[in-house]
């Protein structure tokens, strides 16, 4: 059990600036922004332990209808140990349930599998998380997807996914700035790459359906003028060698290993090439 006087509640927007101090701690890179727009994507979802009036830990959560994401977790080294970590994991969940989620996913640093193991979850499959320092890579240039392509990057990424994202996506895709393109075949979207940028850029979901591998490289690729001299991240299947080789032979160097681990039958990932990202799956 935590201390009797740490409470566990919802983050508020007051407390984005300790949650960014916190995760800089283990340097996430997160600043405002991002808790922002956790907090718009699932306002009831993201909680903070409080001890002394000051946020020593962290959790968010998302949903995308019977499937959930975790992500976020941290507690501040000082206070490890102390089971705030359990309570903010079990807060989750719970709300999570309520929504009626029944498969609930996260991407695991090694060294707190067995943590989460206590919950229920298995350790499913490995994914590499992959920086490029100063993106100088060269594609042909693509247009972005129009806005009438929407309707249809949604339907596919459910199909690929496993469950509908259209909260997550469409703020994504309106605000991308030139990081969503697509390949049509056929007048089918069969291949899709999404992306943010500021400082730097993350690039995902990428996705295609089966065949559609090799085109979807150079999809990626035409994303150069975009990102040139940016840092960018990106999550990929470690068992997609393909593509984690292309990446390495594009500028990117491989930063660390992360399983993915479920609670609840898995989703399907054969399209998928890379995630959105470590917080929402």
């Amino acid at each position: 059990m935590s201390p009797p006087d740490c409470l566990i509640r919802p983050l508020t927007e007051g407390d984005f600036a300790q949650a960014v101090a916190l995760t800089d701690t283990m340097d996430w890179g997160l600043g405002e922004d991002d808790f922002s727009f956790m907090k718009l994507m699932e306002p009831e979802g993201c909680f903070v332990a409080v001890f002394g009036g000051k946020v020593v830990g962290l959790i968010t959560s998302i949903s995308f209808g019977s499937v959930g994401w975790v992500g976020n977790v941290i507690v501040q080294s000082a206070h490890r140990g102390e089971g705030i970590g359990r309570e903010l994991v079990e807060r989750a969940l719970d709300y999570l349930e309520k929504k009626g989620v029944t498969t609930v996913g996260l991407y695991a640093y090694q060294n707190v599998v067995r943590f989460y193991e206590q919950f229920g979850f298995i350790k499913d499959r490995d994914f590499v998380w992959l920086v490029c320092p100063e993106a100088a890579w060269k594609g042909t240039p693509a247009s972005s997807l129009s806005q009438s392509r929407l309707e249809d990057l949604l339907k596919l990424d459910e199909e690929l996914f496993g469950a509908p994202r259209r909260r997550l996506l469409k703020p994504i895709f309106e605000g991308s700035h030139g990081l969503c393109r697509g390949i049509i075949q056929n007048g089918r979207l069969v291949a899709y790459v999404m992306g943010s940028k500021g400082k730097s850029a993350e690039i995902g979901p990428w996705a295609c359906l089966r065949g559609y591998e090799q085109e979807s490289l150079s999809l990626f690729q035409s994303l150069a003028d975009e990102v040139k001299g940016l840092e960018v991240f990106v999550g990929v299947p470690a068992w997609r060698s393909e593509v984690v080789d292309f990446l390495l032979g594009i500028g990117f160097k491989k930063r660390f290993i992360l399983p993915r681990m479920y609670r609840g039958p898995p989703l399907p990932d054969e399209g998928v090439l890379a995630i959105e990202s470590l917080e929402r799956g």
